[in-house]
C-alpha cells in the first residue's frame, strides 16, 4: 500500500525512456493517459506531459486514488503494446501527495525495488 496522507487528489507520473524503446513516439505522451482514463473508468486522469533535458519523457496523471490507479498503470506498462514497444521496458512511476502543478518531484513506486525519486524538469520562468 502506498500512503499518501490525507491528500484530496494525489498525482502520479510515468517516466519514458525514448532510448530504451523499439519507435520512440511522441503519440505515446497522448496514448497512455487516453487509455489509461478510459481503462480505469476515469480513476486515473490525464494532466499533461513535459520533458527532461535529455528528451525523457514524463506524462502527468491525477487520481483519487493511488492505491487503486497505479495497478491499472502498472498493468497497461506490462500488457500494452503501442507502437511495437514494450513499455515496462522504458518507464517508470512515481507517486506525490501534491496536486501536479504543484509537485516538485515523485516518489518512484515502480518498477519494484527501485528506490529514488523522478524530478519535475525546471520550469520556464
Amino acid at each position: 500500500m502506498i500512503v499518501l496522507g490525507d491528500c484530496p487528489m494525489p498525482s502520479m507520473v510515468i517516466r519514458i525512456d525514448p532510448a530504451r524503446l523499439t519507435d520512440p513516439d511522441a503519440d505515446l505522451r497522448h496514448e497512455i493517459p487516453d487509455l489509461l482514463a478510459e481503462r480505469s473508468g476515469g480513476l486515473v486522469e490525464a494532466e499533461g506531459y513535459d520533458y527532461e533535458p535529455e528528451g525523457v519523457m514524463q506524462i502527468y496523471l491525477d487520481t483519487a486514488d493511488v492505491d487503486l490507479a497505479v495497478p491499472h498503470v502498472i498493468f497497461l506498462l506490462e500488457t500494452e503494446r503501442l507502437h511495437g514497444n514494450h513499455l515496462a521496458k522504458a518507464a517508470q512511476i512515481g507517486v506525490s501527495e501534491a496536486y501536479t502543478s504543484e509537485a516538485s518531484e515523485f516518489q518512484i513506486v515502480y518498477p519494484r525495488g527501485l528506490a529514488g525519486v523522478i524530478l519535475v524538469p525546471p520550469r520556464a520562468s
